[in-house]
């Protein structure tokens, strides 16, 4: 894949604010206060349900100091001891609450520190409503829950945030098209192999980029083998 310079922008999660992370940080920890926290979570490798509460609160509380202390790096920052299993779920509201907080009083345009090139607020508050979306996907998929509405608009974005940022060489041009049906973009992508164009709603895709089951309801024109080579580079960039 080629490179491509720029700092991206997040289209969507900046113009909605902070609700989607409230929301679907909330779906997790209402399905996990009922069920085994042993439960194996079959997308997140070896993790168990309660680690999948632990990490996505782990990860808001790391955010949320990154925002408290805009823009400096997070150089000091002292990372929390996992509580006890009984703590896990209100441990992610808390952090859920935490973090929540910070952005909704920060401009999206705010300076901050980010492991992207990208130094602005609008990073954090795109990157974590992707991260509680698609882990709050992880915990009702190991639970057999029905899985939460995603907006057309919001899977787009992560659609586009996995292609233009979370790829190391992101996209330019090239002979594979992703593209979402139901809100008309498409991303192409500078692959070997042969042309193909991969079509489907845009939360379909999302989470197909984003390996979570082995399969949606996409369609595939041109050379199929290039399906697998997508989620292989989304897989080997993102690990």
């Amino acid at each position: 894949m080629t490179g491509m310079s720029g700092v991206p922008s997040a289209r969507y999660p900046a113009a909605v604010g902070c609700e989607p992370i409230r929301t679907y940080s909330g779906m997790l920890a209402d399905a996990a206060s009922s069920a085994d926290l042993a439960r194996p979570v079959p997308t997140c490798g070896d993790w168990t349900l309660g680690d999948l509460v632990w990490h996505l609160a782990r990860v808001q509380y790391f955010w949320t100091h990154v925002m408290a202390t805009r823009p400096s790096p997070p150089g000091n920052y002292e990372a929390p001891e996992r509580p006890s299993d009984a703590r896990l779920v209100a441990n992610l509201r808390n952090a859920t609450v935490g973090l929540v907080g910070e952005l909704a009083t920060a401009d999206p345009e705010d300076a901050a520190w980010s492991w992207s090139e990208d130094h602005r607020v609008a990073f954090t508050l795109r990157r974590q409503t992707h991260e509680a979306l698609v882990h709050c996907v992880d915990g009702l998929l190991s639970l057999g829950h029905d899985l939460p509405d995603i907006s057309p608009r919001l899977a787009a974005d992560g659609v586009d945030e996995v292609v233009q940022v979370m790829l190391e060489r992101p996209i330019g041009t090239g002979p594979v098209e992703i593209h979402a049906t139901d809100t008309g973009d498409r991303w192409q992508l500078d692959l070997p192999g042969g042309a193909a164009t991969i079509a489907g709603r845009a939360a379909d895709l999302d989470l197909w980029l984003w390996g979570r089951a082995k399969t949606w309801p996409l369609s595939v024109t041109g050379d199929a083998s290039q399906v697998e080579a997508v989620r292989s580079a989304v897989a080997e960039d993102t690990q």
